[in-house]
């Protein structure tokens, strides 16, 4: 007997071991402009998105040297919710920075 194979749907994710389940992400992707808000004392970094893997972003920051891995996790996370969007200390996508404001 033939078991049918299913093809995995990206609404629910896929489980690629270890208790993470990979999700598709459309904003982040190589090339993605990035700030880095390290809080009220700090000037905020701009970045690029130069390479991901299944759990790790890596972004090259304007005043750093190569690149820094992050998890993806983190991005777009900020500190707090305030009106539905993350706001506060964090690693955003341009677009999610500037919505969130």
């Amino acid at each position: 007997m033939k078991i049918p194979q299913i093809k995995p749907s990206w609404e629910a994710g896929i489980y690629i071991g270890n208790g993470v389940v990979a999700k598709p992400n459309n904003k982040i992707k190589i090339g993605t402009k990035m700030i880095g808000a390290w809080g009220a004392m700090e000037a905020n970094s701009y970045g690029v998105i130069t390479q991901i893997d299944l759990t790790k972003v890596f972004i090259a920051w304007d005043e750093f040297p190569g690149s820094v891995s992050y998890d993806i996790s983190e991005i777009n996370k900020g500190q707090m919710m305030l009106h539905g969007k993350p706001v506060g200390v964090g690693i955003y996508t341009e677009d999610q920075y500037y919505e969130g404001a």
